[in-house]
């Protein structure tokens, strides 16, 4: 079992790989439109996280499902889901709400926040009556908030947060926040996707403290993933495209609607793919129980408000 999840997950980083050069060359392919008014800034850098959603009847793309599997369970081992009203900032088709909403008692509510959402979006009535739509910044509190790869598509990546926990935190609310780790991995497919920049775990920490946040749990996740991130940074310089400054950011030129909402790779090596992040992302787990981190693809951080 463990051998067969093995070679899937080693044929599933050539084709993950693969996807991200593609994307990387296929920019001009959609663009996003720039923002409406009354968010400002706020709003118009979420149009990327919807830009990242896939058909809603399309497989998830294995990254993403080890990936909710990870923070389900790392919400619900920290005793995170006692808190029964959440906020999911930035929240493109409100999928992981959707799943942290599946591991959570009937009393559980979610309200997935994002400026871009369409009339159309906010037409739809979610299938499970627990999930609520919204394009403003909700007026209410929360017991937690979710920025789950969200802050990297903010220029103003510290008011963004410290005011987002100001307006919707509750005293004793939880807060996960999750990022693109390693600037130096910064590549064709961050401009793509309308990052601003990747983080240094301390540069992400540096962020929650201005933000007045604690940082009581922290890690690195998907750190098979890291190398074959590197490995595709180094061939993009060596091909002499390394990515300019002002190329960054939501409003860039290359900034598209491809992303990783979708999985075309096929449902077995998807499930197999799943499977074997899942196992490490398992091990990352347990390696930050005991205090400690190891670098990954993304960095996440549990946090609190102090007293």
């Amino acid at each position: 079992m463990v051998g067969s999840v093995g070679r899937g997950l080693l044929v599933g980083l050539v084709v993950w790989a693969a996807d991200l050069a593609e994307q990387a060359v296929g920019w001009g392919r959609h663009t996003v439109s720039g923002g409406s008014g009354g968010a400002g800034e706020r709003g118009r850098t979420h149009a990327v996280d919807l830009s990242e959603r896939g058909a809603a009847d399309a497989p998830r793309h294995p990254w993403e499902v080890a990936r909710a599997r990870f923070f389900v369970a790392l919400l619900a081992g920290e005793g995170c889901l006692a808190h029964e009203r959440w906020l999911d900032v930035g929240a493109g088709d409100a999928w992981f709400s959707t799943q942290l909403l599946a591991a959570s008692s009937p009393g559980h509510r979610v309200v997935a926040w994002d400026a871009f959402y369409s009339p159309e979006d906010l037409a739809v009535t979610p299938a499970d009556p627990r999930l609520s739509l919204v394009a403003d910044q909700p007026d209410e509190r929360f017991g937690g908030l979710l920025l789950m790869d969200v802050v990297e598509h903010v220029a103003d990546d510290v008011e963004f947060v410290r005011s987002i926990v100001q307006q919707n935190l509750e005293p004793d609310g939880s807060v996960l926040v999750t990022v693109p780790a390693y600037q130096r991995l910064f590549s064709a497919h961050d401009v793509a996707l309308g990052h601003y920049r990747r983080y240094h775990p301390d540069q992400c920490r540096a962020l929650l403290a201005a933000a007045d946040l604690r940082v009581v749990r922290q890690g690195g996740l998907f750190q098979t993933l890291l190398a074959a991130r590197g490995a595709l940074v180094l061939a993009e310089r060596l091909r002499g495209r390394a990515t300019r400054r002002d190329d960054r950011g939501p409003d860039s030129p290359q900034s598209g609607q491809r992303g990783i909402g979708s999985w075309s790779g096929g449902e077995r090596l998807g499930r197999a793919i799943a499977a074997g992040l899942t196992l490490e992302a398992r091990a990352s787990r347990a390696v930050a129980r005991r205090g400690r981190s190891i670098p990954g693809l993304t960095y996440w951080a549990l946090c609190t408000a102090p007293e």
